[in-house]
């Protein structure tokens, strides 16, 4: 609907799109025993199983969230778990905060792809992937190089094995 998006300011057109992708969203989920939809003033989240919080956000090309940082959004965006909230495996939350969204292009003013991010901040997330339509989805921007392959080498004497790691990439 170009001509409904060239009536609205940037922001009044981030706003457009946002409240269109929460109607869709709770009209999928709304009826999902495991899910609570949460609607009150600026707070829209989606809690599934009361194991993952999911809000909706633009990212931009970097991974980036446009939020404005109150307490709340800064520790949803950086993990923070609640004072006294079970830990598992050390150092897995049991809530897993989790934002659904896509790319914006700031220059063209468009939507590009469909993403699913693990924030760690408001700047960054751990990773972000594009969602796909197949099983095929696209690492968008790695937080981090890839981890050491392990190799074995075993010399031609077989007198003793050197282990050693080699970099992936």
């Amino acid at each position: 609907m170009p001509s409904q998006a060239a009536a609205n300011s940037p922001r009044g057109l981030a706003n457009l799109i946002h409240d269109w992708l929460w109607f869709h969203l709770c009209s999928e989920v709304a009826d999902i025993e495991e899910i609570t939809i949460c609607d009150k003033g600026p707070l829209r989240e989606v809690i599934v199983q009361d194991r993952v919080r999911i809000r909706l956000k633009r990212h931009y090309g970097t991974g980036a969230i446009a939020t404005y940082p109150t307490d709340e959004a800064l520790r949803f965006y950086g993990q923070d778990s609640p004072k006294g909230q079970l830990v598992l495996f050390d150092d897995l939350p049991e809530m897993m905060h989790l934002v659904f969204g896509y790319i914006w292009d700031r220059d063209l003013g468009e939507m590009d792809a469909a993403t699913v991010s693990y924030p760690v901040s408001t700047d960054r997330p751990l990773w972000i992937r594009e969602i796909g339509t197949t099983s095929s989805a696209r690492v968008i921007r790695p937080a981090r190089p890839l981890a050491p392959k392990p190799t074995i080498r075993i010399p031609e004497d077989g007198a003793h094995t050197d282990i050693g790691t080699e970099r992936q990439g």
